[in-house]
């Protein structure tokens, strides 16, 4: 069913009810596929203190249950209030799953469903904006249920495999909407957000998208810090560089993660692109001996990408030592990254169904470099054009030598 999404009398947007949820199944309403999930725009959350939202079946206009009433104030003060609040929903999606239980079936039962009514009032005070005072956290509350049931026992929430930094431009629409996306492609269930943000953003701008997206946090470069400082505090695996001006679509992550998972040769990896509405497509470079970086012609190996949106391991960024900051913009300094992982012979791959959207004010990276940065680029690529030829030159020889060895005894 498509819905239509009125906020204070205005449409807003359509959704489509067509998620699963296990408990309106078990309620009988269907094959439990009616739910959904829809991010208001930035607008109508920036500018209203107070939003109405009904819902309308959009083929007869009738209004579908009651209208839902968002506060701002109260959203705000919520997020403030339960610091660490985004890691205990993980641990509810995710492990009260790992529940083990050893006890009878009724007593297994019962623990369960008493750890589950200490979460719903835990969000029914929440929602009610109480308590006024010091507020017990969710992880408080249910240790305190699972004391009384010691044959119950939690699995501890696991390290997220992915950190995405997200690059704000100064744009707070845009940071919204890349948020946003991100919440949509479920992103924000496995992997740890980073607004990587320079004072360009509004406090309480960011604070109503985190009251909103999980797992998200903002890093406020001090003045003497850098983006290596950001890279080298990151304890996961890999890192996700993403602009906010790139939006991605759902398996976006998931399938940039599998594709190093599977190759350890695979330095970095990096979906395809729609710019401005146009077709997707690869955003590769090779380096060549005279001209630099060019596109790369299909079913050239790259040696770059022209656009942010990539998912690197972390060890391979921080053992050469992070990005080149003596290159005057970020641009230049992560194309130089890239050369200098391939000069280590870490390779870059393209998922084709790893999807995102750059936005009309996307610039690719080879445009926003300054005139010296590019003259360093192209002696850098033609140092790997030359280690290239010299690979392939000896590769060749050996072939050829092949048939001259002879056997002993």
């Amino acid at each position: 069913m498509v819905l239509n999404v009125l906020a204070n009398g205005v449409h807003a947007g359509t959704t489509v009810a067509g998620l699963f949820r296990e408990d309106l199944q078990a309620a009988g309403k269907g094959s439990g596929h009616c739910a959904f999930s829809y991010f208001l725009p930035w607008n109508l959350i920036a500018t209203n203190a107070r939003i109405d939202v009904i819902l309308q079946d959009s083929v007869t206009g009738v209004p579908i249950g009651q209208a839902v009433t968002l506060r701002r104030p109260l959203l705000v003060s919520a997020e403030r209030r339960i610091d660490g609040l985004e890691r205990q929903l993980k641990l509810l999606q995710s492990e009260l799953e790992a529940v083990e239980a050893r006890a009878a079936a009724a007593a297994d039962a019962r623990s369960t469903s008493d750890l589950f009514r200490v979460v719903a009032a835990f969000f029914q005070d929440l929602a009610e904006g109480k308590p006024r005072g010091p507020m017990i956290s969710l992880q408080a509350r249910l240790e305190e249920t699972a004391s009384r049931f010691p044959l119950v026992a939690l699995a501890a929430p696991t390290m997220p495999l992915v950190t995405i930094l997200v690059l704000p431009d100064g744009r707070i629409e845009r940071l919204h909407a890349c948020c946003a996306a991100l919440h949509r492609a479920g992103a924000d269930l496995s992997a740890r957000i980073v607004v990587l943000d320079g004072h360009q953003a509004n406090g309480e701008d960011v604070t109503l998208i985190h009251a909103a997206v999980r797992n998200l946090q903002t890093h406020r470069l001090r003045a003497e810090e850098t983006i290596n400082d950001a890279l080298g505090g990151i304890d996961t695996p890999y890192v996700a560089l993403l602009p906010a001006g790139i939006t991605v679509a759902f398996g976006w992550l998931d399938r940039l993660v599998a594709r190093l998972e599977s190759d350890p040769g695979l330095g970095l990896a990096t979906g395809i692109l729609s710019l401005g509405g146009d077709p997707p497509a690869p955003q590769l470079l090779r380096a060549g001996p005279v001209n630099g970086l060019q596109l790369a012609e299909e079913g050239e190996d790259a040696d770059a990408v022209d656009y942010l949106g990539m998912v690197l391991r972390t060890q391979s960024v921080m053992g050469l030592g992070g990005l080149d900051l003596s290159f005057e913009g970020l641009a230049a300094q992560v194309l130089d990254l890239c050369l200098r992982m391939r000069a280590e012979g870490l390779r870059i791959a393209s998922d084709p169904e790893a999807l995102g959207y750059a936005s009309d004010a996307a610039a690719p990276l080879l445009d926003q470099a300054g005139v010296e940065d590019l003259r360093r680029l192209r002696l850098a690529c033609s140092a790997l054009a030359a280690q290239r030829g010299a690979v392939a030159a000896n590769v060749t020889a050996g072939r050829r030598n092949v048939g001259r060895v002879k056997k002993v005894g």
